[in-house]
């Protein structure tokens, strides 16, 4: 019979089965998506008729259909090409339109987040600055409130980055982003870089106790290790009465395995924080360089590396990516017998977030934050691991009760809190575990 996971391995496989549910529940929604053979032309229409009624949901659902029936036409690339950008412009002014309506920055986003790709590709090329004819609104409120009828590329997207930016600029984020900046002159090579750093410092500097109990916690799972080999050993055909003991070794020495996951927890909510906090200064990103993120290097590789700071650099996420994977292999494990199965896991979940970030647009500020914010979690996680570690002493007795710190008189004999014998408790007492000496 298999032996029971661990603890950990369980909290792992939980993880790995709520994103494969989610994923799952994702393909199940798509597939629920009406499919239709319907020409290129009624999905044009229809998007016509959700733009002119500013339903903003509805065309950005349409817009993905549009592109694969028209992608699957014969005819030239530009003409191909010069329909989709009408029908992201298409879908972007309608986001925009609602956006401003509702008061919603939300929906801003996703007008810049349908033109910020053609904008970096197509800058300078005629389609880009082609006006297009846009269908007349259903409602004279809201044609007296947009009464553009055309649109181009160059115009959406300069109106639609002005209106984030001064949303933005009210943000107490952006006004402590900006002083940041501002401590090193705003210089473009240097200022954008280091007030991200600066940035890493102050947020490891705020989770650096959560991070430190949580690195002690694994080091004292470690200990227990062998005492745990010798259980799976004796009782590993037992599923039942494995994990049984294991707790009971748990409790015994005081420790709760799902500790480590409070502090982890406790940080994410951290993350998506400075996330968004970074987000609100992004148009000012655009602003920085670093390196090889400049605007010469990305228009001599057609937008491969981004032009700047506020835009995704794919050259910065493969750093990002190779950094998780060392960081896996520098990071001790909590159990050495279980070392090539804790460092595929390791890799395989870094490879799989990391993957994840191409396809997210972050800005290049962002990720080098979260660089420098790695690079300080490993020198962390290694000082921990040499820190000395006193050995483990039990808590409680193995029958039952808490052990004493200093002995208990009465009756000419020494007695625990359950009233165990002095030689029993004595005896429970010096069982100590002592970590091994590293070579």
């Amino acid at each position: 019979m298999k032996p029971a996971p661990s603890p950990r391995q369980q909290i792992v496989q939980t993880l790995l089965i709520t994103m494969m549910i989610l994923m799952g529940f994702q393909l199940w929604t798509n597939s629920q998506q009406p499919k239709t053979d319907q020409p290129p032309e009624q999905t044009l229409a229809a998007m016509e008729k959700a733009g002119a009624e500013i339903k903003d949901v509805t065309i950005a659902g349409l817009l993905p259909q549009y592109e694969r029936k028209v992608g699957a036409q014969e005819m030239p690339e530009e003409a191909k090409r010069e329909k989709i950008v009408y029908a992201k412009l298409l879908t972007a002014v309608t986001q925009y339109r609602a956006g401003v309506q509702r008061d919603d920055t939300g929906r801003l986003d996703a007008a810049y987040h349908t033109l910020v790709g053609d904008a970096l590709a197509l800058e300078g090329k005629p389609v880009w600055d082609k006006e297009f004819r846009l269908p007349p609104l259903a409602s004279s409120k809201s044609a007296a409130r947009f009464p553009e009828a055309t649109v181009s590329g160059k115009t959406l997207y300069a109106t639609v980055t002005t209106e984030l930016q001064t949303r933005n600029s009210k943000t107490y984020q952006y006004a402590i982003m900006d002083f940041l900046v501002g401590l090193t002159g705003k210089q473009p090579a240097v200022s954008y870089t280091i007030a991200a750093l600066l940035l890493a410092i102050f947020v490891r500097g705020v989770v650096w106790p959560l991070s430190q109990r949580q690195l002690m916690w694994s080091r004292q799972m470690s200990q227990l290790q062998p005492l745990v080999a010798e259980i799976k050993e004796k009782y590993g055909s037992d599923a039942q009465e494995f994990q049984k003991r294991t707790m009971a070794l748990y409790q015994e020495y005081g420790i709760n395995p799902l500790a480590g996951c409070g502090p982890a927890l406790i940080q994410m909510p951290l993350f998506l924080f400075v996330y968004n906090w970074m987000q609100t200064y992004r148009f000012e990103f655009q602003k920085g360089t670093f390196l090889w993120i400049n605007e010469a290097s990305s228009k001599a590789t057609s937008g491969f590396m981004a032009p700047n700071l506020g835009h995704t650099d794919k050259i910065l996420l493969g750093v990002y990516t190779v950094l998780m994977v060392v960081n896996t292999f520098l990071t001790p494990v909590s159990d050495p017998s279980n070392l090539k199965q804790q460092r595929m896991m390791g890799v395989g979940i870094s490879l799989v977030f990391s993957i994840s970030l191409f396809f997210w647009p972050l800005p290049s500020a962002f990720v080098l934050y979260w660089i420098f914010t790695l690079i300080f979690a490993s020198a962390q996680s290694l000082r921990a691991y040499r820190l000395p570690m006193p050995p483990l002493t039990k808590k409680a007795s193995a029958v039952g009760g808490v052990i004493p710190v200093t002995p208990i008189s009465g009756g000419g004999g020494k007695t625990g809190s359950n009233g165990t014998a002095d030689a029993n408790v004595r005896k429970a007492a010096a069982l100590t575990h002592k970590q091994k000496k590293k070579r």
